[in-house]
């Protein structure tokens, strides 16, 4: 079985874990998962030379630090939509649909308890 560490699941982590912690915000695991998950996309996924996300993990597949960084099943929808929700939700934007989404859901978690 490959080890592999794909674009598009690091990038999706990487916006749940931060929309988990506004949602959850006394659950301090969410806020310290998404730093730790940016830490590995800004040191294995992103190259800080060419521009871009790696297709996968360089640490798991080093040989990805030369191949395509677009091909047809690689597109950058998960990276910069991602990316957009993250921007949001950090400025705790009020009018981002994001910001609408983590405050309902929120607000239905406290309700439950």
């Amino acid at each position: 079985m490959l080890d592999t560490k794909n674009w598009w699941a690091q990038a999706e982590g990487l916006n749940a874990l931060l929309l988990f912690s506004k949602i959850f915000p006394e659950d301090k695991r969410y806020a310290a998962h998404f730093l730790k998950q940016w830490e590995y996309i800004k040191t294995s996924i992103i190259d800080p030379v060419n521009g871009d996300w790696f297709e996968g993990g360089i640490d798991k597949e080093p040989q990805f630090r030369s191949g395509q960084k677009s091909h047809m099943w690689k597109c950058t929808y998960h990276t910069s939509r991602a990316l957009m929700n993250c921007i949001a939700l950090l400025r705790e934007d009020e009018y981002s649909e994001i910001n609408a989404v983590a405050e309902h859901w929120r607000k239905t978690a406290e309700s439950m308890h």
